[in-house]
């Protein structure tokens, strides 16, 4: 039996096909990590905390029980900030009337195990 050589055109089509298979297993996995749409309206704020044991990128952010967005980032605060630690967040727009200047966080578990939300 012979083997037949492959012509310009199959090879494309083979290119697309696993282009395209990889762009839509990072599409899911990017919003299975974000818990929403990668176009969802969202706005992003920081706070300051005194202690953030156990916070993480990807936790929710939770606004009367509801979640609203996720942490984006932990890290110390800038120079400055002394023993702070500065939280970044990105929430839904919706929300954004409700959060003021005047608003404050808080850091709690969100289940038996720990974990920081």
């Amino acid at each position: 039996m012979e083997k037949k050589a492959l012509s310009w055109t199959e090879v494309r089509v083979g290119v697309v096909v696993i282009a395209s298979l990889v762009i839509l297993a990072v599409t899911i996995l990017y919003i299975g990590s974000t818990g929403g749409s990668p176009w969802a309206p969202t706005y992003h704020v920081k706070a300051l905390m005194s202690d953030v044991n156990g916070l993480k990128p990807g936790a929710p952010v939770r606004l009367g029980g509801v979640e609203v967005g996720t942490v984006t980032n932990v890290d110390f605060a800038p120079e400055g900030g002394g023993s702070m630690v500065e939280v970044s967040m990105r929430l839904d727009r919706r929300v954004k009337s409700r959060i003021t200047t005047q608003s404050s966080v808080t850091l709690g578990a969100l289940g038996l195990l720990g974990e920081k939300a």
